[in-house]
């Protein structure tokens, strides 16, 4: 089975309808064997997983290294630290650097570009990321009988980082997009214009806010090579300025090698908004069960049939953000659907992993 994801998009509101998630595009990097899914808005480590009773070893030493000081060292894998940044550090062993590329559509709203080269008259978006960070699987989950049960198989990339973003408007063709010097020089001399703004990412510190200022400003060879210079001070700050303050966040996820997953499954379906797992499947949704009223908790292994069109997706929302991972393809009213797996996410909306049964091919 071969997925093909091109988008990653967010869940909007928490009421309950009858349609899928409204959707947003955002990023999602293709890997030959998995996918890395960009957290749009990065949400700091402790408030993402709301302290130590859920955390696991590595969430703790990121908490030890937070009460670090002169005066009371913490021990962090046998070394000492007496400063929480340098703590921080010690855990963050990678550190890499990516481009991602949107498209700015009419009323200044983004999708993932399908071209690396401009077309004439088109608006885009560059990022430039670099990031030090670490991979860390959600905190194990507790059921309401406090047992433990089996958490998210997705890696989380923790960490900090910074961003240069370049955005040119009404370029000329054949620019290549993942080459940021090129884009400065031709919104100086094309009808093309353009903007570059810095963002730090868990970075702070009076330093750093001078190196490294969260401003925009107009895009050209000059300012981007300010911004150039700026990272590259920011990682020699990161380990010799003692007043660095840093903020380890959520990055953005993993999700498992393609390899274990079921080969039988078609995708992810979203099943509905209910109160709980002991609520019948109810036709509000447009799926209904082809044998009698289950609840949601006995849908494993039943057959359901959608009464609309309903897209199924590479895989289901994941903590913390909750996006919506783009469709792998929609199947038709009537179409019959095997649940292989079910999931509970964020406020009592669930996700079924499934298989085609009949009717499924669009016409």
């Amino acid at each position: 089975m071969k997925w093909i994801v091109l988008l990653l998009v967010i869940v909007t509101g928490c009421t309950t309808t009858n349609e899928e998630p409204r959707t947003d595009p955002k990023d999602l990097v293709g890997g030959s064997t998995s996918w890395f899914i960009v957290n749009p808005t990065p949400m700091h480590l402790d408030s993402a997983w709301g302290g130590r009773a859920s955390a696991k070893e590595l969430y703790d030493n990121f908490e030890k290294c937070e009460t670090a000081t002169t005066q009371n060292p913490v021990t962090v894998n046998n070394q000492k630290y007496d400063n929480p940044s340098t703590c921080y550090l010690s855990l963050l062993t990678n550190s890499n650097s990516d481009i991602v590329i949107r498209k700015i559509e009419s009323g200044l709203e983004t999708k993932v570009a399908t071209s690396t080269v401009s077309a004439k008259g088109d608006s885009y978006e560059v990022s430039m990321n670099w990031s030090k960070f670490t991979w860390m699987r959600e905190p194990e989950l507790k059921s309401t009988s406090n047992e433990q049960v089996e958490g998210d198989e997705a890696l989380y990339k923790i960490g900090v980082g910074v961003s240069i973003v370049a955005k040119i408007y009404n370029t000329s063709a054949g620019i290549d997009l993942t080459d940021l010097p090129s884009i400065a020089i031709a919104a100086q001399t094309s009808e093309s214009r353009g903007t570059v703004s810095f963002e730090r990412i868990g970075i702070n510190g009076k330093v750093t806010e001078m190196v490294f200022p969260g401003l925009t400003k107009d895009l050209s060879p000059e300012t981007l090579s300010t911004a150039f210079d700026g990272v590259q001070k920011i990682q020699l700050l990161l380990y010799s300025d003692k007043d660095v303050v840093l903020k380890p966040s959520v990055l953005g996820y993993r999700l498992p090698e393609k390899a274990e997953l079921d080969e039988s499954a078609a995708g992810w379906l979203y099943i509905g908004h209910y109160p709980n797992e002991t609520s019948l499947l109810s036709g509000f949704h447009k799926i209904s069960a082809i044998n009698g009223s289950p609840k949601i908790s006995e849908l494993v292994d039943k057959v359901v049939k959608v009464t609309e069109q309903k897209s199924l997706r590479v895989d289901k929302p994941r903590f913390p953000s909750y996006s919506i991972p783009a469709a792998i393809e929609s199947v038709p009213a009537n179409c019959e659907l095997k649940v292989l797996e079910l999931n509970s996410v964020g406020l009592s909306k669930y996700w079924a992993l499934v298989s085609k049964v009949r009717n499924c091919d669009t016409k």
